[in-house]
């Protein structure tokens, strides 16, 4: 799978999880536990952390 494949997927995933009032949903590459944009925006605050789905449109700087 490709790196765009990947994205295209999660970002279909994610979608659907919004969609559906989910706050997470599990990445199909790891199982590991990600928070969507709904959970992150209902949370109030930027944690600056460059989750995937800020909803304050942060962006981590890579080094």
């Amino acid at each position: 799978m490709t790196e765009e494949q990947y994205r295209a997927l999660y970002m279909k995933i994610h979608d659907e999880a919004c969609s559906k009032g989910e706050t997470y949903y599990k990445d199909p590459k790891t199982g590991y536990i990600v928070f969507t944009q709904l959970h992150l925006r209902n949370r109030g605050y930027c944690c600056k952390s460059g989750c995937r789905h800020c909803a304050y449109g942060y962006k981590k700087q890579q080094p």
